[in-house]
């Protein structure tokens, strides 16, 4: 059950959403392996958040909120989304036809499975196993620039998070009718992980994407490929244990 109010307070809008959910006493018999401590309900304010305009070029947004950046992001297909206590920036007048994000992650309420990193490091959710309404520590920052050139929507983007460094730059354009989006990315990792010293590689990945409208079909073809090598990380969403991707090639299949 997800309640959600705006309200305008002079120059602030206020945003706030509670969410319940419930096994409605069906675990063990409808509901089979409750993965929590408390198997019954849990209760949380998903969003709560107050955003102000600065003058005509700048939107300030602080608090709990949904996030869309390549590697940290609001996942919307469970029962619940993910949401994260955070700061972000949006100024579209400093750089003239540039559009800049910055974004400080404190906490989020995805589940982080393990992976790159040992259950000491920024972003371990406490030895749960799923996602449970429980805010953990992030402290990620994430910058971004949006513009247009020469006709292609391009987009660079830097995300910092547990001593690993990640870029992402992606481009989309029109060529003879069809959409085309071209990306490439980039991990380099920290020299260790948790307490463990290692001698993890930068990670590459590029992809592209190819959509467009036959006889009245929606028509798309992609490609990506990811360097094999030793860096321990991915290309998924940093915030749920890399459940999904901004790759284009991801499948049901190959969740996680």
């Amino acid at each position: 059950i997800n309640i959600g109010a705006t309200a305008d307070a002079g120059p602030l809008k206020i945003n706030v959403e509670h969410t319940t959910a419930t096994t409605m006493g069906l675990e063990n018999t409808l509901v089979s392996s409750p993965r929590t401590g408390d198997v019954n309900n849990h209760n949380y304010f998903g969003i709560a958040n107050v955003t102000a305009n600065i003058g005509k070029a700048t939107t300030i947004t602080a608090g709990r909120q949904t996030l869309n950046t390549p590697l940290v992001f609001t996942e919307a297909w469970n029962a619940t989304a993910n949401t994260f206590d955070a700061g972000v920036l949006v100024n579209k007048g400093l750089i003239p036809g540039v559009t800049i994000v910055l974004a400080d992650v404190k906490s989020g309420n995805g589940h982080k499975a393990g992976g790159a990193v040992s259950s000491t490091d920024a972003y371990a959710n406490n030895g749960s196993t799923t996602y449970n309404g429980e805010f953990n520590a992030i402290d990620g920052t994430f910058v971004q620039a949006s513009a247009n050139i020469a006709g292609v929507a391009a987009n660079a983007s830097i995300t910092e998070l547990a001593g690993d460094t990640y870029s992402w730059i992606d481009g989309t354009t029109t060529v003879a009718g069809a959409k085309v989006t071209a990306t490439y990315a980039q991990i380099d990792p920290a020299t260790t992980l948790g307490t463990t010293t290692t001698d993890a590689d930068t990670t590459s990945a590029v992809a592209l994407k190819v959509s467009t409208k036959v006889a009245g079909l929606d028509i798309m073809a992609a490609y990506s490929d990811v360097s094999d090598d030793n860096s321990q990380a991915n290309f998924a969403n940093l915030a749920t244990g890399g459940k999904k991707t901004k790759l284009p090639t991801a499948g049901v299949y190959t969740d996680g």
